[in-house]
């Protein structure tokens, strides 16, 4: 396995990384030796509670590095990007794109402060995080909010 193109990109222009990942290219080192840590203990805990018919280090190997994973997840929350289009950058499915981003996700919302679920990764950066749905209703509520402002004023 190699890294991806973004990956390469970063590791040759760090500087850039705060633009398309929201935080710098320290702090992304240091997200992701903390998330293989977290990410061990937590397949460590998962492999204590399961009953095996077959020897451990079976089955399809990953496509991406963990590194691409935790990368493609900060991508998602910060730029928006849909699955279909991760999926196309990195090189694999739209579904295997959705799996590995709620994983990472969830190990990353876990183990990071609440402010990582606010937008605020790490550090305070310009990212919106929000998702198709959410951003919806934002926009309804909004609507709903001026219509009642209007009402009031009238």
């Amino acid at each position: 396995m190699s890294y991806s193109y973004t990956w390469t990109y970063l590791a040759s222009k760090p500087k850039q990384a705060k633009r398309l990942i929201g935080i710098s290219y320290e702090n992304f080192i240091q997200l992701i030796s903390l998330a293989k840590k977290i990410d061990e203990n937590h397949q460590e805990n998962l492999e204590e509670k399961k009953t095996r018919l077959s020897r451990p280090g079976g089955g399809a190997k990953p496509i991406l590095l963990v590194s691409d994973k935790i990368l493609l997840t900060l991508m998602y929350l910060c730029q928006g990007l849909t699955f279909q289009v991760l999926g196309l950058h990195f090189h694999v499915s739209e579904s295997t794109a959705y799996t590995y981003f709620s994983y990472w996700q969830e190990i990353l919302s876990n183990a990071l402060p609440m402010s990582l679920d606010k937008g605020d990764i790490l550090l305070n950066h310009p990212c919106q995080v929000t998702s198709a749905p959410s951003l919806i209703e934002d926009v309804k509520n909004h609507e709903e909010n001026e219509e009642e402002l209007s009402k009031l004023l009238r």
